[in-house]
Parts: structure tokens; C-alpha cells; sequence
């Protein structure tokens, strides 16, 4: 059947949509000349990714408006929300974003396992308003997805801010707003999907304030900013979407100095309903 399927994928390639083809190459099909095909293609479509990044960080309210096209990105065009493992490693690594240690990956395994092993959060904002909203919001998120963090962050040489964090996509984590620092990206396929919602973008959204009041200063100021040196590490449980590819690519922009590692994986125990 996977050689069936490999063949038919070889024939029709050209008419191949961009979902369906992260899809095809993340399945490493066996027919060689298949599989080597439906890569050179995704290297096109992840090229033509990276050309419509953003220019610059996302837009701040005191300098510029949200709309300011050369901040934010605009990639429903390209029909397709996720690029998967292959493609979105491709993504990242023309951008000079590289993956994680495996020291680090291997902690944020047990991190996530030990989340999903205790068994859906409670409500972090209290009361029972916000307890229906984790409840509704849980049956409607379809996938458990989570993000786990570490970062150290140092400013003119010493350190201001260093630790973990574990996120999980949706309304029921801990933020679940927009951010001054990185905006979402509206997508085609799942277009009703609140992409500030994801779980990478809750977490590094939230490092970003938090890396805002610890340089007693703020970091609207690029020279500041450029100042800003260390490391963010960051695992998800699935390949990001391209919202959130754009989100990492304005992390970098926003704190050029920085060191940026990501890495994402496949794990068991996050499959509907689990």
C-alpha cells in the first residue's frame, strides 16, 4: 500500500496541494525517486516561507500599528497551516535557528510526560467563570500540544533572568493573550484558530514580558535590545505552524544577540481526547 501510495504521489506531484505535501514528506515514502521529488518541492515551498518573514520585529503600539506589513507576515496565501517535521527544520535552519541539545530534548520529555501523567491543569485564573472556560476550551482544542522552555537571558554581562516554563496550548494555560512583542499570523486552512492560543507562542510571548520587566528599562529601545545576549531552548510536541515559525523568526529579530535553539518531536499520550 506504501508503494502504491509512494507511486500515485510521484505521478501527480505537480498537482499536489502544499498540506498534503508535508503530509507525503514527513511519511519518508520508500520509492526513492518519490520521496526525492516531493522533497525538492518542499525545499521551494519552505523557501518561499522564509522570503515572506517579517523584515523586522512585530510592530509595538507606541512606535507603529499592528497592520505594519513588513512585521508581520502573510502566509495564508500559501495554502498550507503546518509544514511538518522536514519542512519546518528546513525553515529554521536557512533562518539559523538549530535544534535543541538532546540533554535539554530529553528533559523536556519528562517535563511534558509528567504534565500529561497529572492529568488536565486547573483553572490559573480562578473561580468558576474561568473553570467553564477551561472546560469548553479543552473540548475544543482537538490535540494537546505542549511547549517546555529554558532560558537565560544577560544584559550588559550579568544575568537578569533564568529558568523553565511549560505551556500547553489553548485557553487553559496561563496567558492566552496578545502579546506587545510578536504577533500571530492568520493561516487558510484552520483559519479560525487563535494562533496566540498556541503553546509555543503563549510560552515565548510570556518570556518576553518577563524578560521586559527585568530589564528595568523595558526593551522598546533596539540598542537594549541588541544588548540582550544568552540562550532560549525551546521543545514542542509537534512541528510548529507557520504562525508560530513567523513568531520564533520575530523572537530572533527582536533579540538578535540571542541564541535561539528549537526542536519538536512527536510524543505519545497526545492524541485526541488524551
Amino acid at each position: 500500500l506504501i508503494h502504491a501510495i509512494a507511486t500515485e504521489a510521484l505521478n501527480k506531484i505537480s498537482e499536489t496541494g502544499n498540506q498534503s505535501l508535508a503530509y507525503l514528506v514527513d511519511a519518508d515514502l520508500p520509492l526513492a525517486a518519490a520521496a526525492e521529488a516531493l522533497r525538492a518541492r518542499m525545499e521551494d515551498l519552505a523557501r518561499q516561507v522564509v522570503n515572506m518573514l517579517p523584515k523586522r520585529p512585530a510592530a509595538l503600539p507606541a512606535v507603529r500599528p499592528l497592520t505594519d506589513s513588513a512585521a508581520v507576515a502573510d502566509l495564508a496565501a500559501l495554502q498550507v497551516d503546518n509544514l511538518g517535521a522536514v519542512g519546518s527544520r528546513s525553515v529554521l535552519g536557512t533562518l539559523g535557528i538549530g535544534p535543541a541539545p538532546l540533554a535539554f530534548e530529553s528533559v523536556a520529555e519528562e517535563r511534558i510526560a509528567e504534565r500529561l501523567a497529572a492529568g488536565p491543569p486547573p483553572s490559573l485564573l480562578g473561580g468558576p467563570a474561568a473553570a467553564e472556560r477551561v472546560r469548553v476550551q479543552s473540548e475544543l482544542v482537538h490535540r494537546r500540544v505542549f511547549g517546555f522552555a529554558t532560558f537565560r537571558f544577560e544584559f550588559e554581562g550579568v544575568v537578569i533572568l533564568e529558568g523553565d516554563a511549560l505551556n500547553e496550548n489553548g485557553a487553559k494555560s496561563f496567558r492566552g493573550g496578545a502579546s506587545r512583542w510578536l504577533q500571530p499570523t492568520n493561516l487558510s486552512i484552520n483559519r479560525w484558530v487563535e494562533r496566540v492560543l498556541c503553546a509555543e507562542f503563549q510560552l515565548v510571548a510570556e518570556i518576553c514580558d518577563r524578560l521586559d520587566t527585568a530589564m528595568r528599562g523595558g526593551m522598546e529601545d533596539p540598542m537594549r535590545r541588541l544588548c540582550v545576549t544568552g540562550s532560549l531552548r525551546l521543545l514542542t510536541s509537534t512541528s510548529p505552524c507557520l504562525s508560530c515559525l513567523s513568531m520564533l523568526w520575530q523572537m530572533q529579530l527582536l533579540l538578535p544577540s540571542l541564541t535561539l535553539e528549537v526542536s519538536f518531536r512527536s510524543m505519545s499520550g497526545l492524541a485526541d481526547g488524551e
